[in-house]
Order: structure tokens, then sequence, then C-alpha cells
């Protein structure tokens, strides 16, 4: 499923309301059922998210994965057309998680090890990485991770480019 992903809704961030999709309760549970997976990944239909997402159908439960916002979620089928009963795989990769620390703590540049970023974000390495990966293909963004006796990754973040953060870009 890897480079099949796509990014689901439209562009958007800190905000409630991707494109004209808002982040529904059921939006927030599917949020939440990938946080508490150890490696971020879901492998789900329809309905099944509608079980677990206390959607109350499948049709809520595909709005809701519509209101996933696209940078952070990647889903394997376009969620618009796929059956409601075909399994497909929602990837989750906090990247925007990180700007916005950046952000918050006023900082353009950072550099810390996997682990410590691991703690930060409360999750496992696998994610961490999908994260940082996510954001180095980003313009504005650059993305260095060292490997040696302790993984470092370090992060630059020009504000003014970076499509999280630039004022009258889609995403800020």
């Amino acid at each position: 499923m890897g480079d099949t992903m796509t990014p689901v809704g439209a562009t958007g961030h800190r905000d409630e309301h991707f494109g004209s999709v808002a982040r529904s309760v059921s939006t927030r549970r599917i949020e939440s059922l990938l946080e508490q997976s150890v490696t971020g990944r879901l492998v789900v239909s329809l309905t099944d998210l509608a079980s677990a997402a206390q959607s109350s159908t499948a049709s809520a439960a595909r709005m809701a994965v519509l209101g996933l916002n696209p940078v952070d979620h990647r889903v394997s089928v376009d969620v618009r057309t796929v059956d409601e009963r075909t399994a497909f795989e929602i990837v989750w990769a906090p990247a925007t998680a990180i700007v916005d620390m950046m952000i918050d703590w006023d900082l353009s540049e950072i550099e810390l090890a996997l682990d410590e970023l691991c703690g930060w974000l409360e999750v496992e390495p696998a994610v961490a990485y999908r994260a940082l990966e996510r954001l180095a293909v980003m313009r504005g963004v650059d993305v260095i991770v060292e490997r040696g006796d302790k993984v470092v990754a370090q992060v630059s973040l020009d504000l003014s480019a970076c499509p999280l953060t630039a004022v009258g870009c889609p995403a800020a």
C-alpha cells in the first residue's frame, strides 16, 4: 500500500475544518484510534470504522475519514468511492505536531534525539520517522536524520515557505 497512499480531504491546518469537511466527533475518534495504535496504522473498512468510531453508518464513517487532516493522514483508497466493506489502510504521521511544537517554542531549527521526539509526540519510533519523512518532502522544511550511537533528527523550518505556516498558503 505504501507509495499508493494519498492524502484525504482538502488541505488544512490549525482549524476544525479541512476544506468544507468538518472534523466531526467521528473524525476525532478515528484520530484517537490511530494514536492508540503502536504502528499509527489501521486496516479497516468503512463498516468497521462505523462501529469503531461510533458513527451511525458507513456513510458517516466515510465523511469522518474525509475529515482527517491530509497532512498527517494517508488513505490507501479513494474513500469517496470505495465499497463500504472493502478493507483499506489509514496511516498517521504527526508532522503538524512537530511544526506546532517548533512554533510554540519559537524555534526555526531544532535538533533532538529520536527517543526525545518519540517521548514528546508519545509515539513509537516508526511513527516519528514517518512524521519526519512527511516533513522532509515539504517546501520550506529541511530534515536531516543522523544515525550513530544515537539517532538524531534536525529540522529547520522556513516559516514563510512552509505550507503549514506561510501566510496565504492553503494549509496555513
